[in-house]
């Protein structure tokens, strides 16, 4: 679909929660076929960062070619959620971890409102079922640090550009670069 057409290819909606930012990322796990992967993440205004698969609303406009019937919240599978601040997240960014060994970790990173950064590293995985088969792409361990008062004043924006690299700015005018090591608890 053409956006300057006004065409929506899908839609989901979040009962009463505003969302502040999102972020997208596409990855190729170990799946049986290792068609793409399309994630989302989102920041709301109560504090809470979400991580969607969103690969049946997303996948269907790849090469141009929109879905036959547009597609909703049915189409998007929560793999994590978690409160992340006290206030509105205004800035969301993730990547692939290729430090990690294995089939796949996102670094999910957010910033708000009240000065804080957390930095969440999500492991995913497709499971097997017990027939053989590929079961949904499910988050299989989850760990997230929280910086208070990183800055001096909301964070605005952040960027990811190398796994172990933050970069973040916010309304007192500064431009922070942060490094990004997992917990110990959570082993590359």
């Amino acid at each position: 679909a053409d956006l300057s057409e006004g065409r929506t290819v899908g839609e989901m909606n979040f009962d009463s929660k505003p969302v502040l930012a999102l972020d997208s990322a596409v990855i190729t796990l170990n799946s049986a076929d290792d068609t793409p992967t399309y994630l989302l993440a989102g920041g709301f205004t109560t504090g809470q960062v979400v991580l969607w698969d969103v690969t049946a609303l997303l996948g269907g406009a790849q090469d141009n070619a929109a879905p036959s019937e547009p597609c909703g919240a049915e189409c998007a599978h929560e793999l994590a959620a978690y409160s992340a601040h006290e206030m509105g997240v205004n800035a969301v960014c993730m990547r692939r971890d290729e430090r990690c060994a294995r089939d796949c970790r996102i670094v999910l990173c957010s910033g708000g409102d009240d000065q804080a950064i957390a930095t969440a590293f999500i492991d995913l995985a497709f499971p097997r079922e017990a027939g053989g088969g590929q079961a949904p792409l499910r988050c299989t361990q989850r760990s997230v640090e929280v910086a208070t008062c990183a800055c001096g004043s909301a964070v605005k924006g952040l960027s990811l550009p190398r796994d172990d690299v933050l970069v973040s700015v916010s309304c007192d005018q500064r431009l922070s670069v942060w490094r990004v090591e997992p917990p110990a608890a959570a082993p590359a």
